[in-house]
């Protein structure tokens, strides 16, 4: 690159001497590489919020509407029993950020989601009917009557019978 002179402006009736040099902006991810600002997220504006609906929340409301489960029942696997309030809160979208418990909640209810996929090639009745038929290893419990008793174990529990099953 090479520096030119422009002979511009006037000074006490002078021909006054600039530089012609080319400003250089510097680019956010090379801010951001110096460690100087955070690097800005790629996936939305820092001004909007992530809503809840979206992401593992709106995963496990589609896995719970695939296995026809009520409102409630939803509510129940969430871990929020006995405040039902907070559970439509967490499954309307109104949590900025969901608790992490009901976070893990639901990737335990997507993991088994998956695996019964593998299971049964994503047949919803074969799905539908492992889930409701009753198993000795669960006490004689069906795997979402042991999962709607609310506490988080039992769904681990459910995890790792899907788990077994598939051979893991």
């Amino acid at each position: 690159m090479s520096l030119q002179t422009d002979h511009v402006g006037l000074s006490n009736g002078r021909a006054r001497e600039t530089w012609n040099v080319p400003q250089v902006q510097p680019s956010m991810e090379r801010i951001a590489r110096s460690g100087l600002a955070p690097a800005p997220s790629t996936h939305m504006p820092p001004s909007q919020p992530q809503i809840a609906g979206r992401g593992i929340i709106g995963a496990f409301v589609k896995i719970c509407q695939r296995w026809h489960l009520a409102r409630e029942d939803q509510i129940i696997l969430l871990g929020y029993k006995g405040s039902a309030f907070f559970g439509e809160q967490l499954l309307d979208g109104n949590f900025l950020s969901p608790p992490q418990d009901a976070l893990d909640r639901a990737g335990y209810v997507l993991a088994i989601s998956v695996g019964l996929g593998s299971l049964f090639d994503d047949a919803e009745n074969a799905e539908l009917a492992w889930l409701n038929a009753v198993r000795s290893e669960l006490d004689g419990s069906s795997p979402l009557a042991h999962m709607l008793k609310g506490r988080m174990a039992n769904v681990i529990e459910v995890v790792f019978l899907v788990n077994r099953e598939r051979g893991m």
